[in-house]
Protein backbone atom coordinates (compact mmCIF):
# COMPACT_ATOMS: atom_id res chain seq x y z
CA UNK A 1 0.00 0.00 0.00
CA UNK A 2 1.47 3.34 -1.06
CA UNK A 3 1.64 6.55 0.95
CA UNK A 4 -1.03 8.05 -1.25
CA UNK A 5 -3.37 5.20 -0.36
CA UNK A 6 -2.90 5.90 3.40
CA UNK A 7 -3.36 9.63 3.09
CA UNK A 8 -7.19 9.65 3.53
CA UNK A 9 -6.93 7.52 6.68
CA UNK A 10 -4.18 9.69 8.17
CA UNK A 11 -6.19 12.82 7.38
CA UNK A 12 -9.26 11.33 9.07
CA UNK A 13 -7.24 10.53 12.21
CA UNK A 14 -5.85 14.06 12.39
CA UNK A 15 -9.27 15.55 11.72
CA UNK A 16 -10.82 13.42 14.47
CA UNK A 17 -8.10 14.50 16.91
CA UNK A 18 -8.64 18.14 16.02
CA UNK A 19 -12.40 17.87 16.54
CA UNK A 20 -11.90 16.11 19.89
CA UNK A 21 -9.47 18.80 20.95
CA UNK A 22 -11.91 21.55 20.01
CA UNK A 23 -14.74 19.84 21.89
CA UNK A 24 -12.59 19.48 25.00
CA UNK A 25 -11.50 23.11 24.80
CA UNK A 26 -15.12 24.20 24.35
CA UNK A 27 -16.22 22.16 27.38
CA UNK A 28 -13.44 23.68 29.48
CA UNK A 29 -14.48 27.18 28.42
CA UNK A 30 -18.11 26.42 29.33
CA UNK A 31 -17.03 25.04 32.71
CA UNK A 32 -15.00 28.17 33.47
CA UNK A 33 -17.91 30.32 32.34
CA UNK A 34 -20.33 28.51 34.69
CA UNK A 35 -17.92 28.85 37.63
CA UNK A 36 -17.92 32.62 37.14
CA UNK A 37 -21.57 32.73 38.18
CA UNK A 38 -21.44 30.37 41.18
CA UNK A 39 -22.44 32.04 44.46
CA UNK A 40 -21.28 30.32 47.65
CA UNK A 41 -21.85 30.93 51.34
CA UNK A 42 -18.74 29.61 53.04
CA UNK A 43 -16.70 29.73 56.18
CA UNK A 44 -13.54 31.78 56.48
CA UNK A 45 -11.18 31.40 53.49
CA UNK A 46 -13.79 29.49 51.50
CA UNK A 47 -14.31 26.41 53.68
CA UNK A 48 -16.57 24.77 54.47
CA UNK A 49 -19.17 25.49 51.74
CA UNK A 50 -22.55 25.87 53.48
CA UNK A 51 -24.64 26.81 50.43
CA UNK A 52 -24.03 27.00 46.67
CA UNK A 53 -26.16 28.21 43.75
CA UNK A 54 -25.67 29.69 40.28
CA UNK A 55 -26.41 33.39 39.99
CA UNK A 56 -28.15 32.53 36.71
CA UNK A 57 -31.03 31.21 38.85
CA UNK A 58 -31.55 34.62 40.51
CA UNK A 59 -34.72 36.67 39.94
CA UNK A 60 -35.30 40.41 39.63
CA UNK A 61 -37.64 41.85 42.29
CA UNK A 62 -39.13 45.25 43.02
CA UNK A 63 -39.12 45.52 46.80
CA UNK A 64 -41.05 48.29 48.56
CA UNK A 65 -39.33 47.40 51.84
CA UNK A 66 -36.03 48.56 50.38
CA UNK A 67 -37.35 51.96 49.29
CA UNK A 68 -38.33 50.83 45.81
CA UNK A 69 -34.85 49.67 44.75
CA UNK A 70 -34.59 46.85 42.25
CA UNK A 71 -33.32 43.74 44.02
CA UNK A 72 -31.88 40.51 42.72
CA UNK A 73 -33.06 37.54 44.81
CA UNK A 74 -31.06 34.31 44.84
CA UNK A 75 -32.89 31.46 46.56
CA UNK A 76 -31.20 28.40 48.03
CA UNK A 77 -33.09 25.10 48.05
CA UNK A 78 -31.07 23.03 50.50
CA UNK A 79 -32.75 19.68 49.99
CA UNK A 80 -31.37 16.23 49.29
CA UNK A 81 -32.16 12.64 50.26
CA UNK A 82 -30.35 10.06 52.31
CA UNK A 83 -28.57 7.28 50.45
CA UNK A 84 -30.32 4.71 52.63
CA UNK A 85 -33.21 4.63 55.11
CA UNK A 86 -32.28 5.81 58.60
CA UNK A 87 -34.11 5.77 61.92
CA UNK A 88 -33.79 8.39 64.61
CA UNK A 89 -32.05 6.59 67.52
CA UNK A 90 -34.06 8.61 70.06
CA UNK A 91 -37.69 8.32 68.90
CA UNK A 92 -37.08 5.49 66.35
CA UNK A 93 -39.10 7.30 63.64
CA UNK A 94 -37.96 6.73 60.04
CA UNK A 95 -36.00 9.63 58.53
CA UNK A 96 -37.04 10.07 54.92
CA UNK A 97 -35.40 13.19 53.61
CA UNK A 98 -31.92 13.81 55.00
CA UNK A 99 -31.12 17.29 56.34
CA UNK A 100 -34.65 18.51 55.59
CA UNK A 101 -36.00 16.34 58.40
CA UNK A 102 -32.88 15.48 60.36
CA UNK A 103 -29.37 16.47 61.46
CA UNK A 104 -26.25 14.33 61.31
CA UNK A 105 -23.77 14.25 64.17
CA UNK A 106 -20.29 14.70 62.76
CA UNK A 107 -18.78 13.04 65.83
CA UNK A 108 -20.50 9.63 65.48
CA UNK A 109 -22.41 9.93 62.18
CA UNK A 110 -25.84 9.30 63.75
CA UNK A 111 -28.89 11.03 62.22
CA UNK A 112 -31.36 12.61 64.68
CA UNK A 113 -34.76 13.86 63.51
CA UNK A 114 -35.50 17.59 63.74
CA UNK A 115 -38.17 17.13 66.40
CA UNK A 116 -35.69 15.44 68.75
CA UNK A 117 -32.95 17.90 67.75
CA UNK A 118 -35.14 20.84 68.78
CA UNK A 119 -36.00 19.24 72.11
CA UNK A 120 -32.32 18.58 72.82
CA UNK A 121 -31.27 22.12 71.91
CA UNK A 122 -33.91 23.52 74.26
CA UNK A 123 -32.62 21.36 77.12
CA UNK A 124 -29.45 23.02 78.36
CA UNK A 125 -27.90 19.82 79.73
CA UNK A 126 -27.56 18.51 76.15
CA UNK A 127 -26.65 21.81 74.50
CA UNK A 128 -22.91 21.09 74.18
CA UNK A 129 -22.80 17.27 74.21
CA UNK A 130 -23.77 14.71 71.60
CA UNK A 131 -26.62 12.63 73.12
CA UNK A 132 -25.31 9.48 71.40
CA UNK A 133 -21.54 9.44 72.06
CA UNK A 134 -21.23 12.32 74.59
CA UNK A 135 -18.63 14.13 72.46
CA UNK A 136 -18.35 17.90 72.68
CA UNK A 137 -20.36 19.65 69.98
CA UNK A 138 -18.40 22.29 68.08
CA UNK A 139 -19.71 25.08 65.82
CA UNK A 140 -19.49 22.63 62.89
CA UNK A 141 -21.72 20.01 64.46
CA UNK A 142 -24.97 19.85 62.50
CA UNK A 143 -26.60 18.26 65.54
CA UNK A 144 -25.96 21.48 67.44
CA UNK A 145 -26.60 23.98 64.67
CA UNK A 146 -28.56 21.90 62.15
CA UNK A 147 -27.09 23.27 58.93
CA UNK A 148 -23.74 24.38 60.33
CA UNK A 149 -24.82 27.96 61.16
CA UNK A 150 -25.86 29.81 64.26
CA UNK A 151 -26.93 33.43 64.11
CA UNK A 152 -23.80 34.68 65.86
CA UNK A 153 -21.65 32.98 63.18
CA UNK A 154 -22.89 35.41 60.49
CA UNK A 155 -19.78 37.47 61.18
CA UNK A 156 -17.61 34.46 60.27
CA UNK A 157 -19.10 33.60 56.87
CA UNK A 158 -18.06 34.80 53.43
CA UNK A 159 -20.10 35.36 50.28
CA UNK A 160 -18.05 34.18 47.32
CA UNK A 161 -18.78 34.96 43.68
CA UNK A 162 -16.93 32.89 41.10
CA UNK A 163 -14.58 31.70 43.84
CA UNK A 164 -13.72 35.26 44.94
CA UNK A 165 -14.79 36.63 48.32
CA UNK A 166 -17.06 39.65 47.72
CA UNK A 167 -18.61 40.22 51.13
CA UNK A 168 -18.35 39.53 54.84
CA UNK A 169 -20.74 40.72 57.51
CA UNK A 170 -20.15 42.64 60.72
CA UNK A 171 -22.85 41.69 63.22
CA UNK A 172 -22.54 45.15 64.79
CA UNK A 173 -23.82 46.64 61.50
CA UNK A 174 -26.91 44.42 61.14
CA UNK A 175 -30.53 44.54 62.26
CA UNK A 176 -32.91 41.57 62.51
CA UNK A 177 -36.50 41.88 61.32
CA UNK A 178 -39.14 39.31 62.34
CA UNK A 179 -41.93 38.69 59.85
CA UNK A 180 -45.58 38.95 60.83
CA UNK A 181 -47.74 36.18 62.35
CA UNK A 182 -48.78 34.66 59.02
CA UNK A 183 -45.12 33.92 58.23
CA UNK A 184 -44.64 31.45 61.09
CA UNK A 185 -43.61 27.88 60.36
CA UNK A 186 -45.80 26.28 63.02
CA UNK A 187 -44.71 22.71 62.28
CA UNK A 188 -41.08 23.33 63.24
CA UNK A 189 -41.61 26.41 65.47
CA UNK A 190 -39.47 28.47 63.10
CA UNK A 191 -39.64 32.19 62.49
CA UNK A 192 -38.98 33.87 59.13
CA UNK A 193 -36.41 36.64 59.57
CA UNK A 194 -34.47 39.15 57.49
CA UNK A 195 -31.00 40.45 58.36
CA UNK A 196 -30.30 43.94 56.99
CA UNK A 197 -27.53 46.49 57.17
CA UNK A 198 -28.14 49.43 59.43
CA UNK A 199 -28.85 52.14 56.83
CA UNK A 200 -27.06 53.77 55.18
CA UNK A 201 -25.31 50.65 53.93
CA UNK A 202 -21.50 50.92 54.21
CA UNK A 203 -19.89 51.66 50.83
CA UNK A 204 -17.39 48.81 51.23
CA UNK A 205 -19.91 46.25 52.50
CA UNK A 206 -20.48 44.40 49.20
CA UNK A 207 -23.42 43.79 46.84
CA UNK A 208 -25.77 42.05 49.31
CA UNK A 209 -28.32 44.21 51.10
CA UNK A 210 -29.99 41.51 53.20
CA UNK A 211 -30.17 37.83 54.10
CA UNK A 212 -33.48 36.01 54.59
CA UNK A 213 -34.11 32.71 56.27
CA UNK A 214 -35.77 30.75 59.06
CA UNK A 215 -34.70 30.83 62.67
CA UNK A 216 -35.75 28.62 65.53
CA UNK A 217 -37.17 26.86 67.38
CA UNK A 218 -38.39 29.81 69.41
CA UNK A 219 -40.73 29.61 72.43
CA UNK A 220 -44.32 30.37 71.40
CA UNK A 221 -44.53 33.49 73.57
CA UNK A 222 -41.40 34.87 71.95
CA UNK A 223 -42.80 34.41 68.47
CA UNK A 224 -45.93 36.39 69.30
CA UNK A 225 -43.94 39.18 70.94
CA UNK A 226 -41.35 39.45 68.15
CA UNK A 227 -43.68 39.33 65.10
CA UNK A 228 -43.18 42.43 62.94
CA UNK A 229 -40.42 43.84 65.16
CA UNK A 230 -36.92 45.07 64.35
CA UNK A 231 -33.94 45.14 66.68
CA UNK A 232 -30.17 45.21 66.60
CA UNK A 233 -28.78 41.77 65.83
CA UNK A 234 -26.30 42.00 68.71
CA UNK A 235 -29.17 42.60 71.16
CA UNK A 236 -31.07 39.53 69.95
CA UNK A 237 -27.94 37.34 70.04
CA UNK A 238 -27.59 38.20 73.74
CA UNK A 239 -31.22 37.16 74.35
CA UNK A 240 -30.71 33.89 72.46
CA UNK A 241 -27.52 33.17 74.42
CA UNK A 242 -29.45 33.43 77.69
CA UNK A 243 -32.37 31.24 76.56
CA UNK A 244 -30.96 28.71 74.07
CA UNK A 245 -27.25 28.85 74.87
CA UNK A 246 -26.68 30.59 71.52
CA UNK A 247 -27.26 27.37 69.56
CA UNK A 248 -30.57 28.19 67.87
CA UNK A 249 -30.20 27.25 64.16
CA UNK A 250 -30.41 29.76 61.32
CA UNK A 251 -31.33 28.36 57.88
CA UNK A 252 -30.52 30.72 55.00
CA UNK A 253 -33.14 30.84 52.23
CA UNK A 254 -32.25 33.92 50.18
CA UNK A 255 -29.52 36.43 49.46
CA UNK A 256 -30.77 39.84 48.28
CA UNK A 257 -28.42 41.71 45.94
CA UNK A 258 -28.60 45.39 45.03
CA UNK A 259 -29.26 45.36 41.28
CA UNK A 260 -26.95 48.36 40.75
CA UNK A 261 -23.99 46.51 42.29
CA UNK A 262 -24.30 43.45 40.03
CA UNK A 263 -25.47 45.11 36.80
CA UNK A 264 -22.18 44.30 35.04
CA UNK A 265 -22.51 40.61 35.92
CA UNK A 266 -26.10 40.54 34.71
CA UNK A 267 -25.04 42.04 31.37
CA UNK A 268 -22.57 39.14 30.91
CA UNK A 269 -25.19 36.45 31.52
Amino acid sequence: MSASDLAPFVAAVFEGSAVAGLLQENNELKSREEKRFVVQITGTNGTPIHYEKSFKDAELHYDDDDWGDDDIVLRFNKRWTLESEECCPICLDTILDGPVNASQNQCCGKWICNKCTMQLIQRREFANKCPMCNSNLSDRSSMAVRFGLVLSSIGKIEIRFGGVSVQRFNIDDLTIHFQYDQCHDDNDQLEYITLKHIHPRPNVSGPITSVRGRYGPLPLGWRWDLAGRDMLLTDFIKIDADVNNGLTPFIIHELIFDEKDVSGIIDDM
